[in-house]
């Protein structure tokens, strides 16, 4: 995590350390440590790779980039199957340097690559990445690669799919541009204290013993004791307060629906749909607001987030219309709650039924997969 090298197990305090803990611990020399570790992991790799030629269900994989604080681009892909017993499972296939530029062809060749090593390439089902537009050529150059070989779910058409808390992030994003302006008199005032260990420290005394329980309580009681030292026109006034709350409570359910689909335990694929219909329900009653603030950033987060879910994957939906308990009546349903029946909700139930024609044409093994 912190990219210490091996020779970590010869520094001086390090050695220090450890015989503080234990004084007769057998140290040993960072080319010891480096042939042990690299042992580990060749074993694990023999052991992952004949379980990899025991799996029948398809893999689902995720593929990460990002750039260390050595200013090195690295790539981290992960495999996803439920095992024989219906339990979730993954593992971590490849961790490595990516070298030139991240351009699409050369992330597609990287993860290509990556599958045939391990021999899972006729063995895929999905993909999900970011939203950074050198994926979007990366995906489209995996599938060609991979058709190639053994031919994809509906050659493909579910292969992509862009990564739902990345998408939640970047329509909140776009909406917390937009009212910047609103709350930055809290965030000068809350500068202002962290900047300072000593007012920092009344602060914490002023939410501790005067037994306030809320943020805004604390400052203002700091504001009381310490006003000398506050250009006055930077305290946040009453307004300020209550617009910072109420865009709290609108900005909260984000927050909950991203933890909801970084669950690493249970499946996440049949909560996307429901999810993402009520942030679109959310931001339509928030552009109905009496509130400026509030209906600018509604607008700007509907834009975004029109712009992602047209390019949703269908298979989302689909996972939400094959649990029973649903149908494709609550997938109308919802759809009719969210736009102008006589605009674009005939376009994407007909998506649907091309969905379920799709479905309806594919092995039993193949909805298995999906499922």
């Amino acid at each position: 995590m912190h990219e210490y090298p091996f020779s970590i197990v010869e520094h001086e305090y390090f050695v220090d350390f450890i015989k503080s803990l234990r004084p007769t611990f057998p140290l040993k020399s960072h080319i010891t440590v480096r042939k042990d570790i690299l042992g580990i992991f060749s074993e694990e790799w023999k052991r992952l790779y004949e379980l990899f030629k025991n799996v029948n269900a398809r893999f689902s994989a995720t593929m990460d980039m990002w750039t260390s604080n050595q200013n090195k681009g690295y790539m981290c892909i992960t495999v996803h199957w439920v095992d024989d017993n219906w339990c979730i499972q993954k593992r971590i296939i490849k961790f490595l340097h990516v070298k030139g530029r991240h351009t699409g062809i050369n992330l597609a060749n990287v993860f290509s690559s990556c599958l045939h090593k391990w021999f899972i390439e006729k063995k895929m089902f999905s993909l999900t990445l970011d939203n950074a537009a050198a994926n979007d050529v990366c995906v489209k150059d995996v599938i060609r690669v991979l058709n190639r070989k053994s031919p994809l779910v509906s050659d493909g058409t579910f292969f992509h799919v862009r990564c739902a808390c990345h998408i939640l992030n970047l329509v909140a994003r776009d909406g917390l541009a937009h009212i910047g302006q609103a709350v930055l008199n809290i965030r000068s005032f809350v500068i202002l204290v962290k900047c300072s260990p000593l007012q920092k420290d009344e602060f914490m005394k002023c939410a501790s013993e005067s037994g306030l329980d809320t943020t805004r309580k604390a400052f203002e009681r700091l504001y009381e004791i310490e006003r000398e030292l506050y250009d006055e026109a930077l305290i946040p006034k009453a307004e300020d307060w209550n617009k910072a709350t109420t865009l709290g409570q609108c900005l909260k359910r984000f927050d909950d629906i991203t933890n909801i689909l970084s669950g690493t335990s249970y499946p996440t694929a049949n909560l996307f749909y429901h999810n993402f219909c009520e942030i679109k329900s959310l931001i339509n009653a928030w552009m109905k607001s009496d509130d400026v603030t509030i209906k600018t950033m509604a607008t700007s987060m509907n834009k975004k987030f029109e712009k992602y879910w047209k390019w949703s994957n269908l298979a989302l939906a689909m996972a939400y219309f094959l649990d029973p308990r649903f149908k494709t009546k609550a997938v109308e349903y919802k759809m009719m709650r969210l736009y102008d029946p006589n605009k674009r909700v005939g376009s994407i139930l007909n998506d649907l039924e091309v969905a379920e024609t799709l479905v309806a044409n594919m092995t039993l093994d193949e909805i298995d997969d999906m499922v």
